[in-house]
C-alpha cells in the first residue's frame, strides 16, 4: 500500500493575506487625495494595488518593509470603488491572497453637483 501525500508536499503553502486600510477617510472630495497602506507579515516583498472590476489598474510597489504605501491623487468620481491589494515574495512569482475590500467614495462636489455630506446630524 502507498502511502499517501499531504497537499503542501504537491502545493506551496499559501502566503497569510495582507491588510490595506486608508491613512485618512475613504469618503474623499473632488480632486483630493487618500493614502492607502497594504500590510504583510514579511519584509522585503513587492506589493501590488488593484481596483476590483477594473483589470488595467495596478500599481505595483517593492518594500524592504512590512508596509507600502499608495498615493492616489487628484481623485476624481471615476476613481471611487473597491481597492484590494497583495503582495509576493522577491524570490517568488506567487502572488498571496487578495487583502479585504476598501470602499473609495468621491464626492462630486464639482459645480456643487452630487456632494452630499452631513451636517448637524442631517444629510444634506
Amino acid at each position: 500500500m502507498m502511502k499517501s501525500q499531504t497537499n503542501s508536499e504537491f502545493f506551496p503553502e499559501m502566503l497569510p493575506k495582507p491588510s490595506l486600510s486608508a491613512l485618512s477617510s475613504l469618503v474623499v472630495g473632488h480632486r483630493g487625495d487618500v493614502t492607502l497602506r497594504c500590510q504583510s507579515h514579511f519584509q522585503n516583498v513587492t506589493f501590488m494595488l488593484r481596483k476590483l472590476r477594473h483589470s488595467g489598474y495596478r500599481q505595483e510597489q517593492r518594500s524592504t518593509e512590512h508596509k507600502a504605501e499608495f498615493l492616489l491623487i487628484h481623485l476624481e468620481r471615476k476613481d471611487a470603488g473597491m481597492y484590494f491589494c497583495a503582495y509576493k515574495m522577491m524570490i517568488s512569482e506567487e502572488w498571496s491572497g487578495e487583502s479585504e475590500y476598501l470602499q473609495l467614495k468621491v464626492k462630486d462636489d464639482h459645480n456643487g453637483r452630487g456632494a452630499t455630506g452631513v451636517k448637524n446630524g442631517k444629510i444634506i
